[in-house]
């Protein structure tokens, strides 16, 4: 099911979750919060099998310092 019609199909009881590096996110937080939808962000997290499996740009990671990785969040949450 495409987000825009689950945005609207499912109850507004129904949480969603968006990942940082959707199209037009923030437009899509909004119309769901509207429909009555609380939202979470998904964070990119380091994987078991990294670098394997790369869950792509601004992943919080194991290698990195605390300060790296809170820059990582807060791009992620901007």
């Amino acid at each position: 099911m495409p987000t825009s019609e689950a945005i609207t199909r499912l109850p507004g009881p129904v949480s969603l979750a968006f990942a940082p590096y959707g199209a037009e996110l923030e437009k899509t937080v909004q119309r769901a919060r509207s429909e009555g939808h609380e939202v979470f962000l998904q964070v990119p997290m380091e994987p078991f099998d990294y670098p394997d499996s790369d869950p792509g740009p601004q992943t919080l990671l194991t290698a990195l310092k605390g300060p790296e990785n809170a820059d990582r969040l807060a791009w992620a949450m901007s």
